[in-house]
């Protein structure tokens, strides 16, 4: 029986998942106090101990891809790129505002799903759901966050159903800007959910060359540089 491993570290929280091929399933909730870097490896061992497996019995590693936390990003995916380079095992990312919004795509037709991008603004993606499936209809771009309502309210008449059915999802709390949000919970198994899907239509296997290539989604490019390259930016 082999496993799959979830790495959900671009959220205001840590979310790990075991699932195996037969069903059984071992999740983790870790709060963002928790320093990634003094933490993840060490939950992620407790995780496998849990589930009574060796560290070998993971066969695909599966990280979020953000946009999320600059920082959790590149945590998420070093560690990533590491355990699965050292397993010799498969490593894929899955969108984390779609996963996300997968979480509740049996209850609503369409989801908002956004993170916090600071400034005032947020990472933001329109999904629509069917038979638990979702599908991007509106790129990731960062959004001011005082248009969400009016973002919502266009797409609930663009649709022709009602403001409650256009869900928001997100991790971060946004009740002092007074918008009411779905908070996921299952963020890591989502990611394996929505991995199992795409890997349907392509089998994958471990590539050195795709393990290296493989990077976060940084709807800002200033993220994606170094602190070196940064100060030699223009401006």
């Amino acid at each position: 029986m082999s496993w799959s491993l979830g790495l959900e570290t671009s959220s205001s929280q840590t979310n790990l998942c075991l699932r195996s091929s037969a069903g059984a399933c071992h999740e983790k909730l870790i709060a963002q106090s928790d320093s990634h870097t003094e933490s993840l490896s060490l939950n992620v061992d407790a995780l496998i101990a849990e589930a009574g497996i060796k560290p070998s019995d993971v066969a695909h590693v599966v990280v979020a891809g953000g946009p999320g936390s600059f920082t959790g990003l590149r945590i998420g995916f070093s560690f990533a790129k590491g355990l699965a380079l050292s397993l010799k095992c498969p490593l894929s990312s899955v969108s984390s505002l779609a996963a996300a919004a997968a979480e509740f795509s049996s209850e609503f037709p369409l989801l908002c799903s956004f993170r916090d991008a600071r400034r005032d603004e947020v990472f933001w993606e329109v999904f629509s759901a069917s038979d638990s499936v979702v599908t991007s209809i509106e790129p990731a771009v960062i959004l001011p966050l005082a248009q969400i309502p009016e973002r919502r309210a266009a797409l609930a008449a663009r649709f022709s159903i009602g403001t409650e059915k256009v869900a928001l999802v997100s991790s971060d709390d946004f009740r002092e800007q007074g918008l009411s949000v779905r908070k996921p919970s299952h963020g890591a198994l989502q990611l394996l959910r929505l991995s199992e899907i795409e890997e349907n239509k392509q089998k994958s296997s471990f590539s050195l060359s795709r393990l290296l290539e493989l990077q976060p989604t940084y709807l800002r490019a200033v993220a994606a540089k170094t602190i070196a390259e940064r100060a030699i930016l223009p401006g």
